[in-house]
């Protein structure tokens, strides 16, 4: 029997393989890139969340006159579709079973009252890790470029964009294919 953090991953893949084939087929083609966003649910580390969105072309074009440019429209989280777009929906958090069962299971578990600071952020790494190699399977199998007709980049991302959560989106596509999403986030 697996244990929790791999079942953990698997549930995490299959839910995010479902999410993206609830993408309407009509929408897809004008998709240029996907969000999952990583933050904690009421900023408790027990609780990581991904809400996985997308945001087109159609939508970017509609934002630019909003953002300071253009490049800040294409890949500023403020200016996306976020839960806005038909098919978002979010991985993780309090009410997450599996997630659960793999929190309690780590050398990380905390309750309430014995919050470990330490331990918290290092399982938020390790579900980062999870996010990241789940991208990768999804590239390596297929799954993205089957849904798109083409591979696209998923963005892994917080609110605000630094080295580390870039680090997550360099790590989690083919060599190359975040290249101008990252160009953006490393000047701002």
């Amino acid at each position: 029997m697996p244990n929790p953090q791999t079942r953990y991953a698997a549930d995490f893949a299959a839910r995010l393989r479902q999410a993206i084939a609830a993408i309407p087929a009509a929408q897809r083609g004008d998709i240029y890139a996907l969000s999952l966003w990583f933050y904690c649910e009421e900023d408790d580390e027990r609780y990581p969340c991904i809400l996985f969105s997308y945001n087109t072309e159609t939508h970017y074009r509609r934002q630019i006159a909003r953002a300071s440019g253009a490049s800040e429209a294409r890949w500023n989280f403020a200016f996306w579709l976020q839960d806005e777009a038909p098919a978002s929906v979010t991985l993780g958090g309090e009410n997450d079973a599996a997630l659960a069962q793999w929190f309690a299971a780590s050398p990380y578990h905390f309750s309430d009252v014995d919050h470990e600071a330490a331990l918290g952020a290092a399982f938020c790494a390790e579900f980062i890790e999870t996010v990241i190699n789940t991208m990768r399977q999804l590239f390596a199998d297929g799954t993205i470029a089957g849904a798109f007709g083409r591979d696209i980049p998923a963005i892994i991302h917080k609110l605000e964009y630094y080295a580390v959560p870039n680090s997550w989106t360099k790590h989690a596509n083919p060599k190359g294919l975040a290249n101008e999403f990252l160009a953006w986030a490393n000047s701002v």
